[in-house]
């Protein structure tokens, strides 16, 4: 992509002004080709979830993992595909996780909003700077409570504390700044995607009437 001189200068004097960096004209292209190349990236991660939230939206319980958001399980971190996985409107999981989803065992925003719970006595000693020692005896002793997942054979291959059901030894659980952040994004896109689908419905309707009427 060729940028104009005029840009190029743009951009010479916004490096000065924001960062006091004085570039030459080999160190001025490098920047832009790799602003272009960053931009080009963002813009099509945004139209992959696009995509992911209009087949969503036509699916509203739920469709195979598609291939370009799909790889990992946003609970257990398995990877999967298409058969051994699944995507709703919490995200995407692996077919265990999408069953304890559907069963309640365990609230479908844990997909999304990743610091309500920790996987395991060293996540919560890790998080809240505690001995595991002291996480063991909590669990012992029952004060803290888990929420194991099982798989089909009945074996317990995550144990998930919710901070929700652990206030009385945590405190109440806040929604963190990034995930709050990934919630306006994902918005976002949803507001974006139910636009984008009535256009589509109106256009097919507006094309069926015409053949109607041919």
């Amino acid at each position: 992509m060729k940028i104009s001189q005029k840009k190029l200068e743009e951009l010479r004097q916004i490096c000065k002004k924001d960062f006091n960096t004085d570039l030459n004209d080999q160190e001025l292209h490098d920047v832009a080709f790799n602003l272009v190349g960053y931009y080009d990236a963002l813009s099509r991660f945004y139209w992959e979830d696009m995509e992911v939230e209009l087949a969503i939206l036509k699916n509203p319980k739920g469709l195979p993992a598609s291939g370009k958001r799909g790889g990992n399980c946003q609970i257990c971190g398995t990877q999967i595909d298409e058969k051994t996985g699944w995507q709703d409107k919490w995200g995407f999981k692996c077919l265990d996780c999408q069953r304890a989803v559907d069963k309640k065992q365990i609230p479908g925003y844990v997909c999304q909003d990743h610091g309500s719970w920790y996987g395991g006595a060293q996540g919560l000693s890790e998080r809240f700077n505690l001995p595991k020692k002291t996480i063991n005896a909590y669990i012992k002793q029952g004060k803290l409570k888990s929420r194991d997942l099982k798989d089909e054979q009945g074996n317990i291959y995550l144990k998930i504390y919710l901070l929700a059901d652990n206030e009385s030894v945590f405190g109440k659980y806040k929604v963190s700044e990034a995930d709050m952040h990934m919630r306006d994004y994902r918005n976002s896109l949803i507001k974006t995607a139910r636009k984008v689908l009535t256009k589509e419905q109106q256009l097919k309707a507006e094309k069926g009437k015409s053949v109607i009427k041919s």
